[in-house]
């Protein structure tokens, strides 16, 4: 019976649809997972894009108001602002504990962008910390991270 033509290339057949549909789920599951980290980082620029718009200035202090980046009850988003000299000015990561990354706040400094993946209390957290620029020089750093949790 396990000799027949017909037994083997059923097998044949059985497999062969099992590697293709393993393939092609590997494939689906792959693209997915791509476009949900790219939609995620998209998130995290535009918000940071938008809070730095909204930032005002006491002469060269960025200025961010609770009203401006109110404190998220979820503890699924924050935003910092620092100063010059990488002083916390506004943290609105009440509740939820995000520690701050001093390289990243440095190079942001020197006027690079800086992605990042940092483990809050009880989340993994992506994050954009970027230089503000007021009067065509840096003064200071602002630091936005969202949830990964809709994405893993």
């Amino acid at each position: 019976m396990f000799r027949s033509i017909r037994f083997r290339l059923t097998v044949w057949y059985v497999v062969l649809l099992a590697l293709t549909l393993a393939a092609f789920s590997g494939g689906v599951y792959f693209a997915l997972r791509q476009n949900l980290y790219g939609n995620l980082q998209d998130t995290v620029d535009t918000r940071a894009q938008t809070l730095t718009g909204v930032l005002t200035f006491r002469g060269d202090l960025p200025v961010l108001t609770q009203s401006d980046a109110p404190t998220d009850p979820q503890g699924e988003q924050f935003a910092r602002v620092f100063d010059k000299s990488g002083n916390v000015v506004y943290d609105n990561s009440t509740g939820v504990t995000v520690p701050i990354d001093q390289a990243s706040v440095t190079r942001a400094l020197s006027g690079s962008t800086v992605r990042d993946s940092v483990q809050s209390s009880d989340e993994v957290l992506q994050t954009v910390t970027q230089p503000i620029q007021h009067n065509a020089q840096v003064v200071g750093a602002i630091q936005v991270g969202v949830s990964e949790g809709d994405v893993r």
